[in-house]
């Protein structure tokens, strides 16, 4: 199949349409862009499945008149300026327009697709690597205002300096107001009101983020990573003040750019945990949060049967692995299993042996 396709250079010879411009000799790696104007006349034509995407974006011009076929059906529209059309590698395509009075400009754009591969993977990786740091009052300028309530798959510190409002996590809901400093974990459910506007700063990162950033056990030096309820706290001015100079040098440094600059982040990020590990956990040990008090455990149990009991009917044919359990709550597998082993004394496994009693 792929050598019977040919590349992006062959719709010239096949269209009737001036070449204003191309990329070629621009060494795009995976992209050619090639910007034709097109003179009044009728065009119709076949051109066999590229091995790229291809891409038609009018930039100007009068409306035309175009028909398609696709999968052997035509499809007549009307093509506008602004309006794009795709045609993915490997599927032939079939044009007719009619007559013009007018020119058009028309860019066509080519796309290897092992170039939209590694676009698709980078990204994926920049979202779990992810890391944001954000002033409050440039999230949200117009108060009040109560957003939908929303699932995270990531951590998050909120540094208030001043502000009212209310932080809804799960069933409970929590006073924000001046000198909140406030610690959320990835899976729940999560809202927020906001009653006079907030100023200060959001931190978010991921669990990947860290131990890229800091250290691979990064669960055993700050437990608390793994605390299911976490309500905020309000320290005394003095006790504030190193909360919110920290937000604005991981703000100033997320803004950077500096080569090490997540090295930096993550770094500060150590400094921000150890502090609020100091002011708010220091005493905190998992252990002493019963699995009957953790509902990513209870959750697990009750998935975990449904799961084998739907084995025993015969509605499913495979055993779920720990992935399958954590995406059913939302939650990176490494965290998941993390809380699972620390809450109920077992490690996270297919095995019917070892369901959480």
């Amino acid at each position: 199949m792929t050598s019977t396709l040919i590349s992006a250079i062959a719709p010239n010879q096949r269209i009737n349409q001036s070449l204003a411009f191309s990329s070629q000799q621009q060494d795009w790696n995976g992209i050619l862009v090639h910007h034709y104007q097109n003179a009044p006349n009728l065009t119709e034509t076949e051109i066999p499945a590229l091995s790229t995407h291809w891409i038609q974006l009018m930039l100007s011009g009068q409306p035309i008149h175009l028909i398609q076929k696709r999968d052997d059906r035509l499809h007549d529209s009307i093509v506008q300026t602004g309006d794009s059309i795709f045609v993915p590698a490997g599927q032939p395509s079939y044009w007719h327009c009619w007559e013009r009075d007018t020119s058009e400009s028309i860019l066509h754009i080519y796309l290897k697709p092992e170039l939209i591969t590694q676009v698709a993977e980078t990204s994926h990786r920049s979202w779990i690597l992810r890391i944001t740091i954000h002033r409050t009052e440039d999230i949200h300028s117009q108060v009040p205002i109560k957003p939908p309530l929303f699932r995270t798959n990531f951590y998050s510190v909120l540094i208030i300096c001043q502000g009212r409002g209310r932080y809804i996590i799960d069933e409970q809901s929590y006073l924000v107001q001046d000198s909140t400093v406030y610690f959320t974990n990835p899976g729940h459910v999560k809202g927020y009101e906001i009653h006079e506007r907030w100023h200060g700063y959001i931190v978010t990162f991921t669990e990947s983020f860290l131990k890229q950033y800091v250290h691979e056990n990064i669960l055993d030096e700050f437990p608390f990573l793994i605390a299911e309820v976490a309500p905020p706290s309000y320290p005394d001015r003095e006790i504030f003040q190193i909360f919110d100079q920290l937000g604005g040098q991981l703000l100033q440094e997320y803004h950077s750019d500096s080569v090490y600059k997540f090295k930096v982040l993550g770094s500060l990020i150590v400094v921000l945990l150890f502090k609020i590990k100091e002011r708010f956990w220091k005493a905190y040990d998992p252990l002493t949060e019963a699995s009957t008090n953790s509902a990513i455990a209870l959750t697990f149990k009750r998935n975990l049967e449904a799961h084998f009991r739907d084995l025993l009917a015969g509605k499913c044919d495979r055993l779920f692995q720990v992935q399958d359990y954590a995406q059913a709550q939302y939650l990176h597998p490494s965290y998941f299993s993390t809380v699972i082993k620390y809450k109920t004394g077992k490690s996270v496994s297919p095995r019917s042996d070892t369901r959480p009693s």
